[in-house]
């Protein structure tokens, strides 16, 4: 009974090594197999969660960039509340669209990606405080800063000229005629159709900007200065009436001959059209500058190449090469382990076969002859 003991646990330990050996083959090709896949999944969890949708978030962020700029256009150019309710419409789109960028920007790997994020984000604040200073001096009397002076001190003035001329020519009404006078009536008179002329080329110059209406201005100008000198050689036919309005007249003509020099300076300057200036100099440059970021700089090309989005599209394709690498390695390799498992599996069948099967037939042999006597 000692000797079968013996046996049975020298079979029982070849049996423990024959299946510690084919778990250790399984274990050996599941383990492979988790560790490959968990790479992979990795992989191709980042390019679903993180590149894919930073790449179509960036393009989404260009549209609604260039949206706010084309309905902020629209608004200056009409005025009406529905390019206010659209540019207020896809800003909302936009705050949406960089809140969800801003959350994949913390699992961003490239920091140099993380840094063009947040100058972009800070560029974005800048960009929209410029369109909301373009919308908010839109159609107001600052949009137009030389018809503002215009209207605040050039014209003032210009119509104390013509009230100080009109008393002068009302007055010279009730005076007996003499040919002198008629001298000074027609100086009164070139002198307010000279200042209406003028005043009128002014505004004309103010509203299209056409040099031709500047010339006429100075031209209609120099006559008024004629007839000016003109009235003051003839002072001394005026009346007390007259000179009241004489000095008024001139009064009011010194203040504003400084006024149009300035006002054909700003109108043919660019900040003749605060808003659009704005736009241009404040707001358009720093989408351009937020494009570069998001898209990268312009190339000889024209294509786009170092922005955000070029970036991920950049590690996108790179990362599906990798898994598309991986799994046909992976592959082969459950290939080779299928056949190498089967082999082993075999082998190690057939030597435990060999080990325990002559024993177990000698242990039946003694047990028979036991049995027979």
């Amino acid at each position: 009974m000692g000797a079968i003991s013996i046996l049975n646990l020298r079979i029982g330990g070849r049996l423990t090594a024959g299946f510690v050996a084919l778990c250790i083959v399984l274990t050996g090709a599941v383990g492979y197999t988790v560790f490959t896949v968990g790479g992979i999944s990795a992989v191709v969890e980042r390019m679903v969660n993180l590149r894919a949708p930073v790449a179509l978030g960036s393009t989404e962020m260009v549209g609604n960039l260039y949206s706010t700029l084309a309905t902020l256009r629209g608004y200056l150019l009409t005025g009406g509340d529905k390019g206010k309710a659209d540019r207020a419409a896809m800003w909302k789109e936009l705050d949406a669209a960089t809140a969800e960028f801003d959350k994949m920007a913390g699992r961003f790997t490239n920091p140099e990606n993380k840094r063009m994020w947040a100058e972009s984000k800070a560029l974005l604040a800048e960009f929209r405080a410029a369109q909301e200073k373009a919308e908010a001096i839109a159609f107001t009397p600052d949009a137009y800063p030389a018809t503002k002076l215009l209207v605040t001190e050039a014209a003032p003035r210009a119509e104390a000229m013509f009230g100080a001329l009109s008393r002068m020519i009302d007055e010279e009404e009730r005076l007996e005629a003499a040919p002198e006078r008629k001298r000074l009536f027609k100086a009164m008179a070139d002198a307010r159709g000279n200042l209406a002329n003028a005043t009128a080329q002014l505004r004309m110059f103010l509203l299209a900007g056409d040099t031709v209406n500047k010339e006429q201005f100075a031209r209609f100008w120099s006559n008024l200065k004629a007839a000016l000198e003109t009235l003051s050689d003839l002072q001394r036919l005026m009346s007390p009436g007259q000179k009241t309005a004489y000095e008024a007249l001139m009064n009011a003509e010194r203040e504003f001959r400084p006024l149009p020099a300035r006002m054909f300076a700003i109108r043919e300057s660019a900040e003749w059209n605060a808003p659009v200036h704005i736009l241009a100099t404040e707001a358009a440059p720093r989408a351009a500058k937020i494009l570069d970021l998001l898209d990268g700089p312009k190339q000889a090309n024209g294509t786009r190449a170092g922005g955000i989005k070029t970036n991920q599209k950049a590690m996108l394709t790179r990362e599906a090469g990798e898994v598309r690498d991986s799994i046909s390695v992976l592959t082969t390799v459950e290939w080779i382990l299928l056949f190498a498992g089967l082999g082993a599996a075999g082998l190690i069948a057939f030597l435990t076969s060999r080990s325990i099967v002559p024993h177990i037939r000698r242990m039946t042999d003694s047990m028979n002859k036991l049995a027979g006597g």
